[in-house]
């Protein structure tokens, strides 16, 4: 009795960290090439990079939530149900847009830095 409680708690927690979407914190940046915005006068350089970081602000909430979304059906499975184990998807499609834009932004803080620009203003 004690063999079958041990493996189906390990079971349940093997589905729970496999099935789960990602913590944005945990999504390594893409490598994105710097020659996307070497051409940018620090003054555009500036605008791209709070245009993208506000989009990795907006991704890493989606991906926040869709962790949330898919950590409560693996619960609501572990406790009620196992079809509810299938309803959770993991999101690779956020996580993979969330880690594009973080290679987006480390390259424009790198061509940037290059530049020696500070904010929107060339040094």
């Amino acid at each position: 009795m004690e063999n079958i409680r041990i493996t189906l708690i390990c079971c349940i927690t093997s589905v729970l960290a496999l099935g789960c979407a990602s913590k944005p914190e945990d999504i390594i940046a893409v490598a994105y090439p710097d020659e996307a915005y070497a051409g940018l006068s620090c003054e555009q350089i500036g605008r791209e990079r709070i245009r993208v970081q506000d989009q990795v602000l907006a991704a890493t909430g989606q991906q926040r939530s869709e962790r949330k979304k898919d950590q409560a059906w693996g619960w609501t499975g572990a406790i009620l149900f196992a079809p509810a184990l299938f309803m959770m998807d993991g999101n690779e499609e956020t996580a993979t847009r969330l880690a594009v834009l973080k290679g987006q932004y480390e390259s424009i803080e790198r061509v940037s830095a290059a530049k020696r620009c500070v904010g929107n203003i060339a040094q």
